[in-house]
């Protein structure tokens, strides 16, 4: 017999208060109830361990790991390549830049629409079609906005590529 009443039979947490009436007994607040310890040693273990698969397969392979370019003030990259760069346009991100053998180059002095828009559709797809299966020579600055080059590119034709794209009116000048 509890202090309240009888415990009912087959329910060991439901007590009966008399004439009939049962009742739960009151919760312990949170306050006191023990914590459940959350360890995040499984997860860090298995973060580390895919870590070492990716990056060691990439090792053996001898390909390296990239690590990302330190930005220093001005924009300037502390690796960036100042000069030529030549060889076909591998993709265009948008009108203002392609990835010319994977190097992703911003055409300096060329501002277009961001892709998103009507204009920037316009502009992405005149660029695909000037640099679609053609080499290209590009004269790089040395600096960098965010992950591109910053250079000037020209058909091999000698066509600049941010003139035609400004003479056609589809960008305007980048400062």
């Amino acid at each position: 017999m509890t202090r309240r009443g009888r415990r009912s039979a087959g329910r060991s947490n439901v007590v009966d208060i008399g004439k009939g009436r049962r009742r739960r007994p009151a919760r312990t607040p949170k306050s006191r109830r023990p914590r459940r310890s959350r360890s995040i040693a499984p997860f860090l273990i298995v973060a580390v361990a895919v870590s070492i698969a990716y990056f060691g397969e990439q090792l053996m392979e001898g390909g390296g790991v990239q690590l990302p370019r330190v930005i220093r003030h001005g924009g300037e990259s502390s690796n960036a390549s100042a000069g030529p760069l030549s060889g076909t346009v591998t993709h265009v991100r948008d009108g203002d830049t392609i990835e010319v053998t994977r190097v992703p180059v911003r055409i300096a002095n060329l501002d277009c629409a961001e892709l998103g828009t009507a204009a920037g559709s316009r502009a992405t797809e005149r660029m695909r079609e000037l640099v679609r299966g053609q080499a290209v020579s590009c004269h790089l600055s040395g600096r960098q906005s965010y992950d591109r080059e910053v250079g000037t590119c020209a058909l091999a034709d000698g066509r600049d590529l941010g003139r035609v794209l400004i003479d056609e009116g589809l960008c305007g000048r980048w400062r």
